[in-house]
């Protein structure tokens, strides 16, 4: 209060009224900043959704994907002999 009183040679006092309305000025800034808080939430919650719905879409397609190599080798017989020789290719690009 003494800093006030230098710089503007006036004195300031709290009546009633005036922190009745600090209280209402603090309550109207608090539901703006609860708001957009909400909103941010909501869009994180939305990305976070789509990122997890697109890993599914991927686990979904690495499946359909093994499976549709393992047709095309043929037998099972010829399956185990390339899959024996060709191991460490097909993990490196499938894996």
């Amino acid at each position: 209060m003494q800093e006030y009183f230098e710089k503007y040679r006036r004195q300031a006092h709290v009546t009633p009224k005036s922190y009745l309305s600090f209280i209402n000025g603090y309550k109207q800034l608090y539901a703006k900043k609860l708001a957009d808080n909400r909103a941010l939430a909501t869009s994180i919650n939305s990305g976070l959704q789509k990122m997890f719905e697109a890993k599914g879409d991927v686990n979904r397609m690495k499946v359909g994907r093994q499976g549709l190599a393992l047709q095309s080798l043929g037998s099972p017989s010829q399956r185990f002999a390339i899959g024996r020789l060709g191991v460490g290719i097909y993990c490196k690009v499938a894996c």
